[in-house]
């Protein structure tokens, strides 16, 4: 609970946090800002660009002021062991 990872895809970078023991949120890694893919921290998330941060789940916390992270809908099975992201 509390690990941040990013998920490879051909689109949008994504970011999936594990909020429980069998939960999971996933937040777009661009920056509503400025658009420059943000990296992820200890705590959360922070752009490179003009400093913003963001907590991990999603909410801006410090810097240059802006809306939080674009969220995903996440579906886990855990039988299976997947997660499904959609818009």
């Amino acid at each position: 609970v509390g690990g941040i990872a990013r998920v490879t895809t051909t689109g949008t970078p994504i970011a999936v946090v594990r909020s429980g023991p069998a939960s999971y949120r996933a937040f777009s890694m661009v920056c509503p800002h400025q658009g420059t893919t943000i990296g992820i921290t200890a705590a959360g998330f922070r752009c490179p660009n003009h400093g913003a941060t963001f907590n991990a789940n999603g909410g801006w916390i410090g810097g240059e002021r802006t809306s939080g992270l674009v969220e995903f809908t996440v579906t886990s099975n855990a039988t299976a062991g997947t997660i499904t992201i959609t818009s």
